[in-house]
């Protein structure tokens, strides 16, 4: 069987140019967001250990 050219640009189906429209690509969601990197980071730059970081992460909301 002939493989695809990926060249060529992706076609949408009418309910995914809906929701392209609307913001939504699709995918899975991110499992770490901005805030939550910033607080792991943070305190990682100050010097804490990363240990120290996880138990602190597992008390938070």
């Amino acid at each position: 069987m002939p493989q695809a050219s990926n060249d060529a640009p992706r076609q949408l189906s009418g309910s995914r140019v809906i929701a392209a429209s609307k913001g939504n690509h699709g995918g899975r969601p991110k499992g770490i967001d901005d805030e939550m990197l910033t607080f792991a980071i943070t305190p990682q730059n100050k010097g804490v250990p990363v240990p120290e970081i996880v138990d602190r992460s597992a008390d938070a909301p």
